[in-house]
């Protein structure tokens, strides 16, 4: 098991964990961050970095807490623009 201990930019914080798997089921990666309400532009693009480079992964489970209250995602949308720019990020990722 490796284990990387991000700091995404102060207030966020990532922790992702890569377990080696069995070869027919592969690698598996999981990460969880945590995002300050009070963020600012530079943490919010060394974290969108993170997630795209933690995409890669064929096996990927996300979890966190991303503070953003105001997206719907019953229908992928967002009041605000930074909500809005983390929606992007995740189409970008093609996270579910």
């Amino acid at each position: 098991m490796q284990v990387n201990h991000g700091d995404c930019g102060s207030p966020t914080e990532c922790l992702w964990v890569k377990m080696r798997g069995v070869a027919s089921t592969g690698d598996l990666t999981v990460g969880t961050c945590y995002r300050s309400p009070t963020w600012d532009g530079k943490a919010q693009e060394t974290i969108f970095g993170s997630l795209k480079q933690a995409s890669g992964q064929q096996n990927l489970v996300l979890m966190g807490d991303f503070n953003y209250p105001d997206i719907s995602w019953k229908n992928n949308s967002a009041a605000h623009v930074e909500a809005f720019k983390f929606l992007e990020c995740v189409e970008d990722c093609f996270l579910i």
